[in-house]
């Protein structure tokens, strides 16, 4: 919390923003299977959590939204944290980069709304 608290108040920026994984996405089924990163082989929940954990630990808003698709069409996310106390600044700057960013078509076999 200290790290993020000094650099925050050091660097003056609004937020900052980094991949939402480090990978895309998997598909439906391989969610239990291993990957390698770096040359460093580990569970895929792992790798899908490291990117999000440090922030969320320390108590930061942050928020993910989606960033655009593979070339397979399974989504990939760009995830903002802001500093300590500034949830409403980062729900402003979601609903903004919501209205400005394309809308993404839904991954395949996904659900409508109408479906259940």
């Amino acid at each position: 919390r200290t790290m993020y608290r000094d650099y925050f108040a050091r660097s003056g920026v609004a937020a900052i923003v980094f991949p939402g994984t480090m990978l895309p996405a998997p598909k439906i089924g391989e969610e239990d299977m291993e990957v390698e990163v770096r040359g460093r082989r580990m569970p895929l929940d792992e790798a899908m959590a490291r990117n999000i954990a440090p922030g969320s630990t320390a108590g930061l808003p942050g928020l993910v939204l989606p960033a655009g698709l593979t070339t397979s069409g399974l989504p990939v996310a760009l995830e903002f944290d802001g500093p300590s106390g500034a949830d409403r600044k980062m729900l402003e700057l979601g609903l903004a980069l919501e209205a400005a960013l394309p809308k993404l078509p839904p991954p395949p076999g996904a659900l409508t709304p109408t479906e259940t």
